[in-house]
């Protein structure tokens, strides 16, 4: 079952029932680009935290890079821990290391009343893929 499946039906990992959570697609699985893109986003200003939860298929990438983006009002958007204009998140830590059809979550605290996210591809974009899912944590 999808990661963001389980979120939806609100079982944790290990199955058990958990109180369920608001949520929204904010990228339907679909190929990456060489260039940003910007996701749908989510109203989370009645959250403590946020989890992003990616499903990612890697095909013949190099990496995937993304920056979360928060904002008060749907016009200015603000990268994540920059003041300054950000400069790309790329996820290759040994613990994030993408690989083929890899699931993982990124938590996060509401910073403000809106979030997506900004996601490329590096690398042959062939067989990519990539779902991301937000969901809002009390």
């Amino acid at each position: 079952m999808p990661l963001a499946e389980k979120y939806k039906l609100g079982l944790h990992y290990g199955g058990e029932a958990r109180p369920k959570k608001e949520w929204a697609i904010l990228r339907e699985a679909d190929i990456l680009t060489a260039s940003y893109v910007a996701s749908d986003h989510m109203l989370v200003e009645n959250f403590s935290d946020v989890c992003l939860l990616f499903e990612y298929t890697q095909g013949s990438l190099t990496s995937l890079e993304y920056i979360v983006e928060h904002s008060m009002d749907e016009t200015v958007w603000i990268n994540e821990g920059k003041i300054e204009p950000a400069e790309p998140i790329v996820d290759t830590a040994p613990n994030h290391t993408f690989a083929d059809d890899d699931n993982y979550g990124l938590v996060f605290p509401v910073l403000a009343k809106f979030v997506r996210v900004r996601v490329k591809g590096t690398g042959t974009l062939t067989g990519s893929s990539l779902k991301v899912t937000a969901v809002g944590v009390n």
